[in-house]
Parts: C-alpha cells; sequence; structure tokens
C-alpha cells in the first residue's frame, strides 16, 4: 500500500509540475516600454500563413507623407508600396506570394525616422493553403499532453483498483 501511495503522489505531482511551471520561465516584466514611444512600429495579423492568404500590416509613429516599400524577404520581393498619412500611420493588405516554405522576414524600407531603426515582422510561410490542392489543414491541437496526463491517470486508478482487491482478498482469507 505504501509504494501506491508514493506512486500515486509522484504522478500528482509531475502532471502539477508540468501545468505550474510552464509559465516559470517568462521574462520578468521591464519598467522601460518597448519600443520607445518615439519608435516606428509595425503589427501584422498574421504570423503564420499560407500562400495565398491576405495579411494585413499597420505601421504606426512615422513621418507623415514618407513613401516606404514592404518587403518580404528571403528572396526580397516588394509586396506593396504605401504613403504615411498625416497621423503618422499606414495601413496595408497584401496576399503571401509562392515562396519556399519557412521563416520570413517583412521589413519597411524608406522610413525617414531617424529616431530608432523599425523592427522587423517575422513570419512563417506554410506552403500550400488547406483549400487548394496537396494542402493539409492544421487543426492545432497538441494532443501529446492530454495523452500523457491521461496516461498517468489510468496507471494511478489501475494501481488503486489492485490495492483495493488485495485487501478484500487478504480480509477473506483471515476470517
Amino acid at each position: 500500500m505504501n509504494r501506491v501511495r508514493i506512486f500515486i503522489v509522484a504522478v500528482l505531482a509531475l502532471v502539477c509540475g508540468f501545468f505550474f511551471t510552464s509559465n516559470a520561465n517568462a521574462a520578468a516584466p521591464s519598467d522601460e516600454p518597448y519600443p520607445p514611444g518615439d519608435c516606428s512600429t509595425l503589427t501584422i495579423s498574421a504570423t503564420v500563413a499560407n500562400i495565398g492568404d491576405t495579411l494585413h500590416i499597420t505601421g504606426a509613429n512615422f513621418n507623415a507623407g514618407d513613401e516606404l516599400d514592404i518587403v518580404l524577404h528571403s528572396d526580397p520581393v516588394v509586396v506593396g508600396h504605401v504613403t504615411v498619412d498625416a497621423d503618422g500611420a499606414f495601413e496595408f493588405d497584401f496576399v503571401v506570394p509562392d515562396l519556399e516554405a519557412g521563416n520570413h522576414t517583412i521589413t519597411v524600407e524608406g522610413s525617414t525616422n531617424e529616431v530608432c531603426p523599425v523592427d522587423p515582422l517575422e513570419i512563417v510561410i506554410n506552403g500550400v493553403g488547406p483549400t487548394e490542392p496537396g494542402g493539409n489543414a492544421n487543426t492545432g491541437v497538441d494532443s501529446l499532453t492530454a495523452i500523457l496526463v491521461a496516461g498517468a491517470l489510468i496507471g494511478a486508478g489501475l494501481l488503486l483498483a489492485t490495492s483495493g482487491r488485495r485487501r478484500g482478498h487478504s480480509g477473506r482469507h483471515g476470517a
């Protein structure tokens, strides 16, 4: 019986440790805002896309009237040209071109804002989309964690059931 209790405690500690340590490695908050307020910033509607998907890029804190090229890198491909509005902002939609699957960077070129450089956007292109021939849908389900937890709980249940039977049999023989 003592081994069963030790096993159950170990399984529960492992499961709890798995769930409670996932955020333990998060960076400590900083008092410094990033990016600094005067820097130009970019945002994008998605960081993972398929060829043919439409992505929406917005920019803020640029100099009004700047003429900007939006460039998608590995092989530099200019995906668009925008003019910054009077508020220092722009919005732009583009269709992901036929590029190699993998990591790519989006940059903005032509900015006259010299306070700090514009951080590039990182995106992952998966290749052909799920609606096109040859594509596979990604459901986003990570079942490994659920399988491991279920296996641990089933094992603990079997041990409890087995220990209960032993207790019941030993009581009958002693009477």
